[in-house]
């Protein structure tokens, strides 16, 4: 049986044996994104920091993306479709790889890291849950929270290159129309 398989199966067979370890998983894979958004951008705007806020929404967009632009051209069937399974989670059968959840996440987590931000250890945490969390309920392998991870890492890049490069060109030129 290959790693990938393998690993999945061992994450995934630890489910159901306790009530709150699942509802904690399940809060992890589910919800967990979104109160991390959520956080990040509530700290940044308590901080007055816009144009890290700006630069995080565009690394999530450009992963985001990125996720999209590779489900055109693949698509990898989820662990619940492979195997006799029954995951922790209702999921549609969209393909698995990268996952978009980490994707997001790790996003996010490079804009703190990349601007050593104070913050960056919380979401480093939240964002390994949300990841381990995919695979224990059933929607994930590893190879997909990998892909994810590195996903999330050029989208954060791109992200940084299009707000140090080209973004200050274009508020430049938006600036000067302006006052015409």
């Amino acid at each position: 049986m290959p790693i990938n398989d393998t690993i999945f199966l061992t994450i995934f067979n630890l489910s159901g044996k306790s009530p709150i370890f699942d509802s904690l998983m399940v809060f992890g894979a589910v919800q967990l994104i979104f109160l991390t958004g959520f956080t990040a951008a509530v700290a940044l705007i308590i901080q007055r920091k816009m144009k890290i806020l700006l630069f995080l929404f565009l690394s999530i967009l450009f992963s985001f993306l990125l996720v999209k632009l590779i489900n055109l051209f693949s698509y990898f069937p989820r662990p619940f479709i492979v195997f006799p399974i029954t995951s922790l989670i209702s999921h549609s059968n969209t393909s698995s790889f990268p996952s978009l959840h980490t994707t997001v996440a790790f996003s996010l987590v490079f804009v703190f890291i990349f601007l050593k931000h104070k913050l960056a250890p919380f979401f480093i945490f939240a964002a390994f849950w949300i990841a381990l969390a995919r695979i224990y309920v059933g929607v994930h392998y590893p190879s997909d929270i990998l892909g994810g991870i590195l996903t999330g890492l050029i989208g954060a890049f791109l992200a940084w290159q299009f707000s140090r490069l080209l973004l200050p060109q274009l508020l430049s030129r938006f600036s000067q129309k302006g006052r015409g």
